[in-house]
């Protein structure tokens, strides 16, 4: 399922066919990612950047992710690949000294692509990142081997969650969207973890393209940093956002969405893209009526676009 401010659509261009069986989806701005069940990637939608037509036809991919304009997929051999947009060499995988001192015993689990860079997770529990760097999210803290089992990206930060639950940030420096000031905001900056939850143990991070979300072992979802998906209880450098029973979270460009327990969808923030005069405060309000009561298996909802992707239990 496809939908946007207006609802569910089948006729957008970044609309993924209904009649195909995916195991997971991704939006990036304007363009949609469908990992079908013999791991072949379908794409649709915006294209000016190839970040459609370039996408890989050959191989089994296990997982697919979407930048603001370009592309990122793992295979099931553990390696990687990049297209699209290649402005700050986000789309072409360089070589990884680390992988290849390891005699290529060392491969990839998991990937994630921010705004105009990349996040791999290696077998080793390090972090590659390359592409654009301006705001310091290539500066992965504590990349030892042992130390990381999650990661996400936001549009110019980064997040991830080490072996022991606790949470790392980093990035968005500069970006003046991360200052951090204002009604929708934390005051603490998006590539930084609230001194308050800094020892917390959490079971799940995301990140919108300006916000950094985590579960809690309560399930209860936190946010912090700046835009419209920054709301909820405010607390020591932090929001309680209103969603219980947390199992995954992500983000787009000014908002959250969480699947819980049940396998239903709980969303906020602004998803029309003007602006947080009409954010939504209370979950799942911003979502349509068709996705309140329909498990889910997958999600997606890039963190720089206005649409969101859904994979449905039936």
């Amino acid at each position: 399922m496809t939908w946007n401010s207006s609802g569910v659509t089948t006729s957008a261009s970044y609309a993924l066919p209904t009649d195909v069986l995916y195991t997971q989806v991704a939006a990036g701005n304007g363009f949609s990612f469908g990992l079908r069940e013999n791991g072949a990637i379908d794409g649709v939608g915006a294209d000016a950047s190839y970040q459609v037509s370039n996408r890989p036809t050959t191989g089994t991919w296990i997982a697919v992710s979407a930048g603001y304009d370009h592309g990122l997929a793992l295979k099931n051999d553990g390696t990687l690949a990049a297209w699209g947009d290649n402005t700050y060499g986000q789309s072409e995988v360089p070589i990884d000294e680390y992988v290849q001192a390891s005699e290529n015993v060392l491969t990839y689990t998991a990937i994630a692509a921010g705004e105009y860079f990349n996040l791999a997770l290696r077998s080793d529990g390090t972090i590659f990142a390359w592409g654009h760097d301006d705001y310091g999210a290539l500066n992965v803290p504590d990349n030892t081997a042992g130390t990381y089992v999650q990661i996400a990206a936001g549009g110019h930060h980064a997040v991830a969650r080490k072996g022991n639950g606790t949470i790392k940030a980093w990035g968005g420096s500069g970006y003046s969207s991360n200052n951090c000031s204002g009604t929708y905001s934390t005051y603490t900056h998006p590539g930084a973890v609230p001194a308050a939850l800094a020892s917390e143990v959490f079971i799940s991070i995301g990140a919108s393209h300006t916000a950094t979300f985590a579960i809690r072992e309560d399930r209860t979802v936190v946010a912090w940093g700046c835009g419209c998906g920054v709301q909820g209880t405010a607390s020591s450098g932090y929001f309680v956002v209103g969603v219980s029973n947390g199992v995954q979270v992500t983000g787009f460009y000014a908002g959250g969405l969480v699947l819980d327990l049940d396998s239903l969808l709980k969303q906020w923030g602004d998803i029309s893209g003007s602006g947080c005069s009409t954010v939504s405060n209370h979950p799942p309000n911003t979502l349509p009526s068709a996705l309140l009561s329909s498990p889910v298996i997958s999600f997606g909802k890039g963190n720089s676009n206005f649409h969101g992707l859904a994979i449905l239990a039936n």
